[in-house]
């Protein structure tokens, strides 16, 4: 062979090795795979052992080291609030419900939605048709409902008598829980009513269904003709502009002539409402 066909020859040989080579380093992968590369990676991808990352993670009571100097406390993250048995707490609330007939029974409601008829052992199984479906007949479980009620409260002590004449009852021990805090509000309409003389007088009739007087003198027992008030009329008038009289402001002072004392006239102020 001809020194001319031994260079071709050698020129040949460099390609194919240099194609071979890109072949393999192509099948690389420089982040995942678990074997070497044929060659190693490149200079810039090597790093000497002082340079590699260590990372290693100490449980302590109070933080979380890692070989990159960071710590990450343990204390950044606010704990949720738990009762005593590691559980979200469950508060219940008295309240009142009315039932078909419109009377008022006493009830717990829980945070859960849970809704309990309170001294239930008083009542006849009668009433739960007459109240909500959603009201139990049973109470709050303690550990369970209640966080924030006295499962120990003083027992309750009944005497029944069956429809066959036989006395039965006992003392029950029962719950209290705080009232539910009151967070609405109420508006008051002007109107009229009559009372039993067939004397129309001015009132004021709230949302919450409680009428009251919107003056206060001509009803005083002193006034020189006093007006009789119907049973479901309070005499006085919820604070204007208060919780239980949102929309209403303080009017102006009515007087009437009065027989008592050495006053001869009496005067006290009058709320003002809207007409409903």
């Amino acid at each position: 062979m001809g020194e001319k066909e031994q260079m071709m020859f050698y020129k040949y040989w460099k390609v194919f090795l240099l194609a071979l080579t890109s072949f393999f380093w192509a099948g690389c992968d420089d982040s995942s795979s678990e074997a070497e590369c044929l060659y190693g990676p490149p200079p810039e991808y090597q790093s000497s052992n002082s340079d590699k990352v260590e990372s290693s993670a100490t449980v302590g009571d109070d933080e979380i080291s890692s070989g990159s100097n960071e710590t990450v406390s343990s204390n950044s993250v606010e704990p949720f609030s738990t009762s005593s048995n590691g559980r979200a707490p469950v508060n219940c609330y008295t309240t009142s419900v009315k039932d078909t007939a419109g009377s008022s029974y006493s009830i717990f409601e829980c945070d859960n939605g849970k809704k309990y008829l309170k001294d239930f052992v008083v009542y006849s199984e009668g009433l739960k048709d007459r109240l909500p479906k959603d009201i139990l007949w049973s109470e709050p479980r303690e550990g369970i409902e209640g966080d924030n009620c006295n499962f120990n409260a003083a027992p309750l002590c009944v005497d029944k008598i069956d429809s066959q004449g036989r006395q039965y009852g006992g003392c029950h021990p029962t719950i209290d829980c705080p009232y539910k805090p009151d967070t609405t509000t109420t508006n008051c309409y002007a109107t009229s009513i009559k009372n039993k003389d067939d004397v129309e007088i001015d009132i004021v009739e709230c949302d919450d269904g409680h009428k009251w007087t919107r003056e206060q003198a001509p009803f005083s027992i002193c006034a020189t003709n006093p007006i009789s008030i119907p049973e479901d009329v309070t005499v006085g008038f919820p604070e204007p502009g208060g919780k239980n009289a949102k929309n209403c402001k303080l009017g102006p002072d009515t007087c009437a002539k009065t027989d008592c004392g050495s006053k001869k006239e009496y005067c006290a102020p009058t709320i003002d409402c809207p007409h409903k």
